[in-house]
């Protein structure tokens, strides 16, 4: 891979990883502000309960998300970006462009794709 296309998805990644730290902040501070509130019935209690499952989802999965950010950008750093950390082939271009973050090749994703289903 070029240096033009490597500095490309730095700049995507670097974008992408503020991003998601706004919204972890985000996730915090409605955290914060939905302890201080007080539910009288029961209805109130549920939806303050599943607005709370909600946050918490979104709070874990941008987390994820962040961490494979982070993770891409340490391989462009180290210069394994764009190879499998799996079998150490190419990853697709166009792949890489679709989900700047992925860290194995197409096949390899399906092969650990498949044994989670196989679960």
């Amino acid at each position: 891979m070029d240096k033009k296309c490597l500095e490309r998805f730095h700049k995507s990644l670097r974008s992408h990883e503020e991003e998601l730290q706004r919204r972890l902040l985000t996730f915090q501070q409605q955290g914060r502000s939905s302890k201080g509130s007080e539910t009288k019935d029961e209805a109130d209690k549920a939806s303050a309960a599943e607005s709370k499952e909600i946050t918490f989802a979104q709070n874990t999965q941008t987390k994820v998300l962040l961490t494979q950010v982070k993770g891409a950008l340490a391989r462009i750093k180290d210069g394994t970006f764009g190879e499998c950390v799996n079998c150490s082939q190419d990853i697709n271009l166009k792949r890489l462009e679709a989900v700047p973050m992925a860290s194995h090749c197409i096949v390899c994703q399906e092969m650990i794709e498949s044994r989670i289903e196989l679960k």
